[in-house]
């Protein structure tokens, strides 16, 4: 799972990740953040409390697993429908 973060300040925001890795975000920019550097991130956290940066759970994978799942069931509900016989024998 990833998050997306996103500076709502005119300033850069810079921190430090749960990995020691330093983040510098540009005004207004989105930076795209694996779940490890975020969880439990009391600098992150604060940051969000404060209207400086906005944190979301990104569902992009969530959605492209739910979209697989339709592709799947359409696909037999396909294959259900192709074993019916014609009634149009014109």
């Amino acid at each position: 799972m990833t998050h997306i973060l996103k500076n709502l300040s005119r300033r850069p925001v810079s921190f430090r990740g749960n990995s020691g890795q330093t983040w510098h975000v540009a005004p207004s920019a989105v930076v795209e953040l694996p779940d490890f550097e975020v969880s439990e991130n009391p600098m992150l956290h604060k940051l969000a409390e404060r209207h400086v940066v906005e944190l979301t759970r990104s569902e992009k994978k969530e959605r492209a697993a739910a979209d697989e799942d339709k592709k799947e069931r359409d696909a037999a509900e396909d294959d259900k429908g192709r074993g019916r016989k014609s009634r149009s024998g014109r």
